[in-house]
């Protein structure tokens, strides 16, 4: 088992804007050089929070983020049609009521993904501090071998990034365009724990 960290602290002075995160905690399997998997399904996100956008905007930027590391992944709306038609599921955290075997049976069967990444919203946050807010996002991961069940690569994180506070009059409750910042910040630290399939590819 290998357990990395990866610590993160900026400030940025000109804006009056501060970015604090604790160390992500995850595990990678001893022998993920052998499992590594070719297709990945990433299925919808578990949503914590009482934020409904957090979801799919997440779901959106992992993808991104497994491409750069050099996995395929399935399309989205495959993994959600197959959901819906088979199990009536429509939203991430419908996937507890189905066992993980079967799961892992139809998508490795019918949509040959070689694993699948379950991945949970479980901080998706605005609030006011005397003159700042304080926004932050976190998020856990597991990607489970499809063939063996096996937990190969999981990881957890949160970031807080304190900016200027917003007017009282402000119709947007929630500014997409901070959280998509802090949803990079947290992919960036979260990506750094899963290895590259590129890498371990190559023979030199």
């Amino acid at each position: 088992m290998r357990i990395a960290a990866v610590c993160v602290t900026l400030v940025c002075l000109g804006s009056a804007c501060s970015l604090f995160s604790a160390p992500v905690q995850s595990f990678v399997v001893e022998d993920f050089g052998t499992r590594t998997p070719a297709r990945i399904a990433i299925l919808p996100v578990a949503n914590g929070t009482l934020y409904p956008e957090g979801p799919e905007l997440l779901r959106h930027r992992v993808e991104i983020m497994l491409k750069n590391s050099g996995y395929d992944t399935l399309s989205g709306d495959r993994i959600d049609e197959m959901l819906k038609e088979k199990y009536g599921i429509t939203y991430g955290a419908q996937l507890a009521n189905i066992e993980p075997s079967e799961l892992a049976a139809a998508f490795g069967s019918e949509l040959r993904a070689d694993a699948l990444l379950f991945t949970e919203l479980f901080e998706w946050d605005r609030t006011r501090i005397v003159d700042r807010d304080q926004v932050s996002v976190g998020a856990g991961f597991q990607l489970v071998e499809s063939a063996s069940l096996t937990v190969i690569w999981r990881a957890r994180h949160e970031v807080v990034r304190h900016l200027p506070g917003r007017s009282l009059f402000d119709t947007v409750a929630t500014d997409s365009g901070d959280y998509e910042l802090l949803i990079h910040e947290l992919l960036r630290d979260i990506s750094q724990t899963l290895p590259r399939r590129g890498y371990l590819d190559d023979p030199s």
